[in-house]
């Protein structure tokens, strides 16, 4: 997806997150604006399954880029 679709899928993901206390988000009234994202104590619970997906996703990078390429290339 572009930017312009990641932007608000990005924000609703995080909206979600901590409506779940996942995580929790402190805003500062400051120019430029400032915010910082932490865990909540229940999104410790997802750090270490987080990690072996991140993990996961960088050991098969160029496997997953090549099928994402083949799969662009036969879009109509």
């Amino acid at each position: 997806m572009g930017q312009a679709a990641d932007g608000p899928l990005r924000a609703e993901a995080r909206r979600r997150a901590s409506s779940c206390d996942v995580d929790r988000e402190a805003a500062y009234a400051e120019v430029p604006p400032r915010v910082e994202y932490t865990l909540a104590p229940l999104g410790h619970g997802l750090f270490e399954t987080v990690s072996s997906l991140i993990g996961w996703a960088a050991d098969h990078h160029d496997e997953i880029r090549a099928h994402r390429e083949r799969a662009t290339a036969e879009e109509p």
